[in-house]
C-alpha cells in the first residue's frame, strides 16, 4: 500500500555534501521538495547556515523503512537531523 509521507531534512551546510546524493536521488524519482531554505545563523560563518529540505513523498512501507535508514546512517555524526511523518489528508500531520 502507498501512502504520503512528509519528510523534512535540517543540516548545517557544512555537512550538505552528506545529503546531495539524497536529494539528487530524489530528484531522479521526479520528487520535488515544497519548500527549501538556507538561513544564515551567523554571519562569518557560511558553513553554519541551516539547509532545510520538506518534500512531500509516496511511498510504500519497504520505502518509506529504507529511506530512514539511510537517512540515519547519513546524518549519524552530525547535528543535522531528519523527520519523516504520514501525511493525513486532512492536512494534520501523524507520527509514525
Amino acid at each position: 500500500m502507498v501512502s504520503e509521507y512528509i519528510l523534512r531534512i535540517v543540516v548545517p551546510f557544512r555537512d550538505y555534501k552528506r545529503i546531495k546524493p539524497i536529494i539528487k536521488r530524489l530528484k531522479e524519482k521526479n520528487v520535488e521538495p515544497k519548500f527549501v531554505h538556507r538561513d544564515p545563523i551567523f554571519p562569518d560563518r557560511g558553513d553554519m547556515d541551516v539547509v532545510e529540505y520538506v518534500y512531500v513523498i509516496r511511498m510504500s512501507e519497504e520505502e518509506r523503512r529504507e529511506m530512514y535508514n539511510l537517512l540515519s546512517r547519513t546524518l549519524s555524526g552530525t547535528i543535522g537531523f531528519f523527520l519523516l511523518y504520514k501525511y493525513d489528508k486532512k492536512g494534520k500531520f501523524s507520527k509514525i
